[in-house]
């Protein structure tokens, strides 16, 4: 396939493509105001537009001014409408899936490219991200897939003045990606892998890209590097004493568990953990971004649904580097996985959603390696298969056994399945090997491929319908972050403006109350919260009782309890709205009490 040449095809993909973001863009969420942690960027926005770059009176160091700076770009022109904000996310994830057509349309051919796309796109976990939130994850796919399909072009430029265009765009779009969010410098070390790999295997060709690439690569290490030094001499000190949010993302690598940074800092030993439960919770992460399917579904190591998808990306990925080097976007994939396998949060899909098509390609790269490897070898292939069943069979049995869940017997039910099938193929192997036919691989998934994509569109019809439903009649009165939206609203009208108030949403409590805002961390230690709340001279507490586990542990409804037990003369309900309390803090009767930061003895 010549993918210079555009046929009848493409001009029909990207028409669907097209199409399909109209309909993301009508059927993104109504209503004009935030009420979650994207309003941070809003609030970036509207600083830049004031010559400056902060939050909640201090200094922005964790977040990079690369998304705010579009925003503010878009409120100048459009204003600040949570509608109209989330209408351009739309904007971008269409433009992100068109170019990551065209990067796999040069990487895997046309009907790949086309069946990988259609996917995404009809994926709930993808619409829901891109028609409710206000996030940079999808301004940085478009960027981050952009550069690496100039990085392609780059290396097949035919003319220098060609070449010479296309370096600097490429250039704008390495550091803009840098600068858009923090996962971009994986970018930055994936170009640099690759050059290093050039030099060491292709001598030859090593000079021509070097003087190519190079300035593309300094561009992304100038940006960063600027970021870095505005950190460092910006960055406050840390409210509280436990590490973890909201110091700067190096920081956060230190710690065991960022949800839970009360567990301290990890050591060495802990890593291999997180980065098995981190590898296994992207496994699950792919097949929920490509399907919308399985966002409930187990993360155990044994299920399915994680073995298969991170045994056939790995390989994928081996069969594109080993035989040679690989390109760009295969060291920009293991950079950008890499990091995220370090990260101690809990996995969020968006995280990963710049990727997930690289991931497809790498997928469908594995099961072609896999099957020719069948093809040759097909007794050892079944005898490999077999084992990785029966192992994995094993333990998803008996994890059936001691959880007694629906899930566990699901994988169970898989992996039964799954040996059964492989005793079936082989003994019809056995018994028509002379008549046995041989359809190649590439037919095969092109067939398999389109069945499936038909197929998870039509069930994923009631699911997409039920999210468009949901976001066009979405009444923000009615959602339970509106009653601390009301509490917020309520302490603007009635704190003077010196008031520090203390929330766990600071982002939303800051921008709706107009005060300076202390983090409620996740402590349990009532002691050490009361210091504290005195430290930082806090008068005001806002006290939500989420119906969901929250992202943070302990909640903070535990944490409070736990502090007003302890200390019961120093705070007093003065206000609520809904599950949202405000309670004002008395210190000067806890003072009376003798408590001294301490909790009071017994009697």
């Amino acid at each position: 396939m010549n993918d210079r040449v555009w046929s009848r095809v493409d001009f029909i993909v990207l028409a669907g493509i097209l199409t399909s973001g109209a309909v993301y863009f009508w059927l993104s969420q109504r209503g004009s105001l935030f009420y979650s942690g994207d309003i941070v960027y809003l609030d970036l926005a509207h600083s830049i537009l004031h010559r400056s770059y902060a939050f909640n009176h201090r200094f922005e160091t964790m977040l990079p001014p690369g998304f705010p700076a579009v925003l503010a770009l878009l409120i100048a022109v459009f204003g600040d409408s949570h509608a109209v904000m989330v209408r351009a996310m739309t904007v971008f994830t269409t433009i992100g899936l068109g170019v990551s057509y065209l990067l796999l349309r040069r990487a895997e051919g046309r009907t790949f490219a086309a069946i990988v796309t259609a996917l995404l796109l009809a994926s709930p976990t993808v619409f829901r991200i891109a028609t409710t939130w206000v996030f940079s994850d999808l301004l940085y796919l478009l960027t981050s897939t952009t550069t690496l399909l100039m990085l392609y072009r780059l290396d097949t430029a035919e003319t220098s003045r060609a070449g010479s265009v296309q370096r600097v765009l490429c250039a704008f779009l390495m550091a803009a990606s840098v600068i858009i969010r923090s996962a971009g410098i994986t970018l930055v070390l994936g170009l640099a892998a690759w050059l290093a790999v050039v030099c060491w295997r292709f001598p030859a060709t090593a000079r021509r890209r070097c003087k190519t690439f190079v300035p593309v690569l300094l561009a992304g290490i100038i940006v960063q590097a600027g970021w870095m030094a505005w950190v460092r001499k910006t960055e406050a000190p840390a409210e509280w004493p436990i590490g973890g949010y909201p110091r700067s993302y190096t920081a956060q690598l230190r710690v065991k568990n960022g949800n839970e940074p009360e567990r301290g800092l990890a050591s060495a030993a802990d890593l291999p953990n997180r980065v098995g439960v981190n590898l296994a919770a992207h496994g699950a992460g792919f097949i929920e971004a490509v399907t919308g399917k399985g966002g409930r579904l187990s993360h155990s190591w044994f299920t399915p649904w994680v073995v298969g998808p991170v045994l056939l990306i790995v390989v994928g990925l081996w069969a594109s580097i080993w035989p040679t080097g690989g390109r760009p976007e295969d060291w920009y994939f293991i950079a950008h996985e890499s990091m995220y396998l370090l990260w101690p949060w809990d996995l969020e899909i968006r995280f990963i959603l710049a990727v997930v098509p690289l991931g497809c390609l790498y997928f469908w790269r594995g099961i072609r390696t896999v099957a020719g490897w069948a093809m040759r070898s097909p007794r050892a292939a079944a005898s490999a298969g077999l084992l990785l069943g029966v192992v994995c069979g094993a333990n998803a049995t008996m994890d059936a056994w001691r959880v007694a869940g629906p899930r566990s017997k699901l994988a169970a039910l898989c992996w039964l399945l799954f040996v059964i099938s492989i005793l079936i193929a082989r003994w019809r192997r056995r018994a028509h090997a002379e008549t046995s036919s041989h359809v190649s691989p590439d037919l095969t998934f092109r067939r398999v491929a389109v069945a499936l994509c038909m197929m998870l569109f039509v069930l994923n019809i009631g699911t997409l319908t039920g999210i468009a439903r949901e976001n066009v009649a979405f009444d923000l009165t009615q959602e339970q972050p509106y009653a601390q939206i009301l509490a917020a609203q309520w302490v603007r009208l009635h704190a003077p403006r010196n008031t520090v108030v203390m929330s766990r949403q600071v982002e939303v409590v800051h921008h709706y109350s107009d005060r300076s805002v202390v983090w409620f961390p996740p402590i349990s230690d009532p002691a050490v919260l009361y210091a504290g709340i005195q430290r930082h001279h806090v008068s005001l507490i806002i006290v939500v009782d989420w119906e969901l586990e929250t992202y943070w542990r302990p909640a903070e409804k535990e944490c409070f309890e736990r502090l007003r037990k302890t200390y019961p003369a120093a705070f007093t309900l003065i206000h609520r709205e809904g599950r949202a309390s405000i309670y004002a803090v008395v210190s000067d009767q806890a003072d009376d009490q003798g408590t001294g930061g301490k909790a009071p003895e017994d009697g």
